[in-house]
Order: C-alpha cells, then sequence, then structure tokens
C-alpha cells in the first residue's frame, strides 16, 4: 500500500508540474486572440492570425525590445514587415482592453493591405514579459 501512495503522489506532481508549463501557453494563446479580435473590431480591413507568422514577430521583439514599444518597417529574409511592439494592458485576455493599443496597431499594419484586398494575415507573439509584437507583410518588395 505504501509503494501505491507513492506512485500516486508521485503522479500527481507530474500532472501539477505539466499543468504548471502549459499554463503560460494558454494564457499567451488568450491574449493573442484578444487583440485579434479587437484588431477586427476597430479596423476597415480583416485581420486573420497565422502563426507561420509568429517567429517573424518574434524577431521583430528580438531586434527592437530595447525601444520597448515601437512600430516601423524589419526586413527578415528579404521579406518586408509592418511590425508593431505594444505593452500587454493589464487584463490582456479581455477583448475591450486593447482599445487604444488596438487602434495603434492597426494604424501601422492597415498600411501592408493591397488596395483591393481588405485582408490582412498577420504574426503574433507575446514577448518579454508585458509585450506583444505583430507584423504583417509590407505591402512594398525588399530591396536587393
Amino acid at each position: 500500500m505504501k509503494a501505491f501512495k507513492k506512485l500516486m503522489a508521485a503522479a500527481l506532481v507530474c500532472v501539477m508540474a505539466l499543468t504548471m508549463l502549459t499554463g503560460c501557453a494558454v494564457s499567451d494563446n488568450l491574449v493573442e486572440k484578444a487583440l485579434v479580435n479587437k484588431l477586427n473590431a476597430v479596423s476597415a480591413v480583416s485581420y486573420k492570425h497565422k502563426t507561420d507568422l509568429d517567429d517573424e514577430a518574434k524577431k521583430a521583439w528580438d531586434e527592437n525590445k530595447d525601444k520597448k514599444e515601437s512600430s516601423g518597417i524589419i526586413t527578415i529574409s528579404n521579406v518586408v514587415y509592418n511590425y508593431v511592439i505594444v505593452k500587454k494592458p493589464s487584463d490582456a485576455t479581455k477583448e475591450n482592453s486593447w482599445g487604444d493599443k488596438a487602434k495603434k496597431a492597426d494604424g501601422v499594419l492597415a498600411t501592408s493591405a493591397k488596395n483591393s484586398d481588405k485582408k490582412i494575415e498577420i504574426g503574433v507573439k507575446v514577448v518579454g514579459d508585458d509585450y506583444v509584437a505583430i507584423v504583417a507583410k509590407a505591402a512594398t518588395k525588399a530591396a536587393k
């Protein structure tokens, strides 16, 4: 019976550890979803989160993290992206808490829409402790 109790205690510890590790990813996903929903609510264009672009969002953060909240253009592998880095609001998992930050991001990212196409694919990544990086392919081509 003692061996069974020890085994069950070890199993419980493993389950709790696994829950802690996945908890951060789940909350990051909720933050990203709330931001994308608010972007769609405040914009005339349609934003679609493409996880393929999340690595580019992380790279935009890595190259601009000293600036904290910033926006601009970045070239990654000869592809030009518009990027925005914003500080997360206190309740970042709620769509309504993104108000002005979503408007600011939309002002930069909306230029990525082609004239006839009002859809923009974006990469969104929770970075650092309190920031979110967003990228969208720019309408211009990279210089060679």
